[in-house]
């Protein structure tokens, strides 16, 4: 009898055990959600230069179109 209150004793509470494993899927999960947030932010800033060279483009083609007329 006195075995097993002396190995229930040993080693942590299994709730212990699994907010653990929780915390660390948890910590795991914000890595990768920061992740793709810079990534997004990345791709997001390439698009914008994009979108400005473009819109440049098409300005000056416009004013040339003009300007030959």
């Amino acid at each position: 009898m006195e075995e097993t209150k002396e190995k229930k004793k040993k080693g942590r509470p299994v709730k212990y055990v699994y907010l653990d494993k929780y915390e660390r899927q948890q910590s795991k999960t914000d890595e990768r959600i920061d992740a793709v947030v810079q990534l997004m932010t990345i791709k997001l800033e390439e698009h914008k230069k994009r979108t400005y060279l473009i819109v440049a483009i098409l300005c000056a083609t416009i004013i040339l179109c003009n300007a030959l007329i």
